[in-house]
């Protein structure tokens, strides 16, 4: 602030209608941008959060309605003599084969469209990319074999007569 002064002295000297008003220090220039951006940072952490637990609920919802249309089926292979366990294991099986391949389709399409970005924009991307790729879909997955567990569980202990009967 003491050099205030002399650089005002030097606008003046290169352009005499320019006034310098409001001097202030870099870091004090800055909060203003940074108080902005970090808002828009809250709002998007806020936003993609929503966005993750919305699209976990709905994985769980829809893993649900599968498992419960086929409880009949279930209950027949438990008549049949299916161990508890086969019965888990195969609806496990059948929900990664549904949702592995979503997954890494989407993350290949997020990976390709953020470079692409990057690139038109002239930015470089962070580090911390990686980590997003890996740390969000293995969330899903992971929410989706709990989801097909919990219920596979419930439907492989419903008596076999029981299931037969439900339509």
């Amino acid at each position: 602030m003491t050099l205030a002064p002399q650089v005002r002295d030097a606008a003046t000297a290169v352009d005499p209608s320019l006034r310098l008003v409001n001097v202030q220090r870099a870091n004090e220039a800055n909060n203003d941008v940074l108080w902005v951006m970090g808002l828009w940072l809250r709002i998007t952490v806020v936003l993609s959060s929503v966005a993750l637990v919305l699209s976990l609920a709905g994985i769980y919802a829809v893993l649900s309605f599968t498992v419960a249309r086929r409880t009949r089926e279930i209950g027949v292979r438990v008549a049949l003599g299916a161990s508890r366990r086969r019965v888990l294991v195969m609806i496990i099986r059948d929900v990664v084969k549904l949702v592995l391949p979503g997954t890494i389709v989407g993350v290949v399409l997020t990976i390709v469209l953020n470079r692409l970005n990057a690139e038109n924009m002239g930015i470089s991307l962070s580090n911390a990319e990686p980590i997003a790729y890996v740390v969000g879909p293995a969330i899903a997955v992971l929410v989706a074999v709990l989801a097909s567990l919990a219920h596979a569980r419930r439907a492989a202990s419903v008596q076999p007569m029981v299931a037969m009967r439900s339509i």
